[in-house]
């Protein structure tokens, strides 16, 4: 209803029994009865990780208070007290719980499609592992709770708080895997709405960089969901070309960023758009004007071939997305209220471009914007 994208824990604060009742209650006594069973139990079996996951499970299911953080703490102590090689099943069932999105029953994992063809893919390794599943997502099976795909916000309701899921999924990333970054910017595109978190999260896989800053050197990233290059620059630019604001306030330089990809250099995380082994201060300016004093023919015709050559290089390794990558650069522009700035990105694309097909892409979209000006002029000149 109109509460479906609000977090369940605000929605319930009006209605929330008062603690007094619930520690007067005969569910409540039995309820902290079972738990201190728990307790007592992992104080010599802390190593059992199926202990800790039935604890953390009867707590979701049967906390009276229904408190988050009570949950999250247990996740917590579990990944402290069982070794490294049995935390992804700690992990597993954590990311069930924080998404609401169930595990398929095949190693080959089921993707679930969100808004705008996005996907989120979560793989069921406990049951292919061990033979059953985590108790979380057996009993949530039962009960026919969470989702089998990445609804969309209107339609999930989340049980925990948004800004605590997404330091959990943000931990999950950054720790135990760096593949998961992709499916978090899904989830922030579609769910949380934390589209500069997504705009670098995305940037971060295209340079292929690890959550420290360091380059992997591994070469290409590569999507365990499939996702080839071409879509992931896609997908950036759609969500910076959307929210130029929330992008900007992230550290993403979208423009530095896609003109240093239109001329061939490397980008940086800052979008700074510096060539890899040049300087940061604008010296090879006067470097290339002093070289062009006293370079003979042999030289010049040298230097044409290798700028030739560049610009081949170039457009093999866009291949047909130069001129979308133009109209979504002019399109930022635009919707950040700079329409001279993306009037001179157009006209700047119609010199670059050497492509029929981006051409005719660009000088539609040109032709859109200027049409766009004009309806706006008219209906202001009419409200005069």
């Amino acid at each position: 209803g109109s509460g479906g994208n609000k977090d369940l824990q605000k929605i319930c604060n009006h209605n929330r029994i008062p603690s007094y009742l619930l520690t007067a209650s005969s569910k409540f006594k039995h309820y902290h009865a079972t738990v201190s069973a728990f307790e007592r139990s992992l104080v010599r079996l802390h190593k059992m990780p199926r202990l800790w996951l039935m604890y953390a499970t009867f707590v979701i299911l049967y906390d009276p208070e229904r408190n988050p953080t009570t949950v999250r703490r247990i996740y917590d102590r579990a990944l402290v007290a069982l070794p490294a090689s049995q935390h992804e099943r700690i992990w597993e069932e954590c990311l069930c719980w924080v998404t609401g999105i169930l595990p398929s029953n095949n190693s080959a994992g089921s993707s679930s499609s969100g808004e705008g063809g996005l996907s989120v893919t979560r793989k069921g390794i406990h049951k292919v592992k061990y033979g059953f599943e985590s108790p979380l997502v057996a009993e949530w099976r039962k009960r026919g709770w969470g989702c089998g795909q990445l609804q969309s916000e209107n339609e999930y309701i989340p049980t925990v708080p948004t800004e605590t899921a997404l330091r959990i999924l943000r931990r999950y990333a950054q720790c135990f895997d760096t593949t998961f970054r992709e499916d978090l910017a899904t989830l922030c595109i579609t769910r949380y709405e934390r589209f500069g978190e997504a705009a670098s999260l995305l940037l971060q896989l295209l340079n292929n960089e690890q959550p420290d800053g360091n380059s992997s050197g591994g070469g290409a990233f590569l999507s365990p969901n499939g996702t080839t290059r071409h879509e992931l620059w896609l997908r950036f630019a759609d969500v910076c070309t959307a929210h130029p604001t929330e992008a900007k306030v992230a550290g993403v330089d979208f423009d530095g960023i896609i003109r240093a990809v239109l001329k061939g250099q490397d980008v940086r995380s800052g979008g700074s758009g510096i060539a890899a082994g040049g300087n940061d201060l604008g010296f090879e300016v006067f470097d290339n004007t002093s070289k062009a004093f006293g370079a003979s023919e042999d030289d010049k015709q040298q230097q044409t071939k290798e700028a030739t050559n560049k610009s081949q290089a170039v457009n093999h390794r866009l291949g047909e997305m130069e001129g979308t990558l133009w109209t979504r650069l002019a399109e930022y522009h635009v919707r950040a209220g700079d329409f001279e700035l993306a009037r001179s990105v157009y006209e700047e694309a119609l010199d670059a471009i050497t492509r029929v097909r981006d051409f005719s892409l660009v000088f539609d979209a040109y032709v859109r914007f200027e049409e766009g000006v004009i309806e706006a002029l008219m209906e202001l000149m009419e409200d005069e």
